[in-house]
């Protein structure tokens, strides 16, 4: 399962101000957002060629769209 790019970002930055584990901190904040597939791929993720939307996981390769039944889960 590929990690929500955004809570990781922001994680990063509160565990370093926080004094807390950023895994910690990921956990707390993918709990209490409900982030978008396009803020869930990361910033630098690609089009997906069967959704249209920008959702292509910028690690893993993977659609992060879970409405784009004919790719999500693929690896691109």
């Amino acid at each position: 399962m590929s990690s929500c790019e955004k809570c990781w970002s922001d994680s990063y930055r509160i565990a370093r101000s926080s004094g807390k584990a950023q895994a910690e901190v990921y956990s707390e904040l993918v709990k209490a957002r409900k982030c978008t597939p396009e803020e869930q791929a990361g910033e630098d993720s690609e089009v997906c060629d069967i959704c249209n939307r920008k959702t292509i996981h910028r690690v893993t390769g993977q659609c992060m769209n879970p409405e784009c039944k004919n790719c999500n889960g693929e690896i691109k």
